[in-house]
């Protein structure tokens, strides 16, 4: 393999990966294709995160459940990047309330709309780079010509040596293009490597991992569990399971005040899961 041609796979292959890693852990869909979860879903099929009948409620959601700094549980609506409601430990927040606590909420809400800007600039990257792909390819099929013509005038050698120059003119001229868009698309796998690297930063994962562990504290002060040791949960519209166990209509309600955020459908939490949600 020419070094040209493995540079260009290379930067191919690394501009897949963010891109696939991303889709997997933040926005996975089940074999069920009426139901999509957004948290992880391990090898073992258990899962993880909040999860719908309802692809739009999750993919493209315009709600948030997470835990302040002051360890407080937020539920917000949003509309537009407005927040339509907001309801704090299971509380609603009057409407002309809600501005009081813009400075709780909004270090969140800055983390998604920043994500949403990467995602948006790695998909104008990636639409950068499809037309320099395709000039890469087209460039690489001259050399190719080239090499046939080249074989075919070995074996004729008259004239040969005036036609090899010519030769290795156009050829040094294919190369030197294929490297100038090969250095395009390494300058713009870098950038997506910064964007990457910026998404993790601001991994979303860590904060549904916070809502867990709360709702694992909560079930701990409630009674309903002992320890969180090997926990499983459903938290969902209809019921509360608890380590295969349904749990009582009064810590279903409370629970769902606290983390639910009400939409039409199957809708819920799932933690170490197996069972049909």
């Amino acid at each position: 393999m020419s070094k040209r041609s493995f540079l260009t796979i290379l930067c191919l292959a690394f501009l897949s990966v963010p891109f696939f890693v991303w889709q997997q852990v933040s926005e996975a869909q089940t074999k069920n294709d009426d139901l999509y979860l957004h948290g992880s879903i391990e090898n073992d099929r258990k899962m993880t995160g909040f999860y719908s009948k309802n692809s739009n409620a999750v993919q493209n959601k315009n709600w948030c459940v997470f835990i302040g700094s002051n360890g407080k549980v937020y539920k917000l609506w949003l509309i537009d990047k407005n927040i339509h409601t907001l309801h704090i430990d299971g509380q609603k927040i009057a409407d002309d309330q809600i501005w009081k606590h813009t400075a709780e909420y909004k270090p969140f809400l800055e983390k998604i709309w920043r994500l949403e800007e990467l995602e948006n600039e790695s998909a104008e990257i990636d639409a950068q780079i499809q037309p320099i792909e395709r000039k890469i390819a087209a460039l690489e099929k001259e050399m190719e010509k080239v090499d046939r013509r080249e074989e075919l005038m070995e074996k004729n050698s008259s004239g040969f040596t005036d036609s090899r120059k010519s030769i290795d003119a156009e050829r040094r001229k294919l190369s030197k293009m294929i490297e100038e868009y090969s250095n395009q698309i390494e300058a713009l796998s870098n950038k997506q490597e910064s964007f990457s690297e910026e998404m993790e930063a601001n991994d979303l994962m860590d904060e549904m991992d916070k809502v867990l562990h709360q709702i694992s504290t909560d079930l701990k002060a409630l009674g309903v569990i002992k320890n969180s040791t090997n926990l499983s949960f459903k938290l969902s519209n209809s019921e509360l399971i608890v380590n295969g166990k349904k749990v009582s209509p009064e810590v279903l309600n409370l629970l769902k005040s606290r983390y639910l955020v009400e939409m039409e459908g199957n809708f819920g939490i799932v933690y170490h899961w197996k069972g049909e949600v």
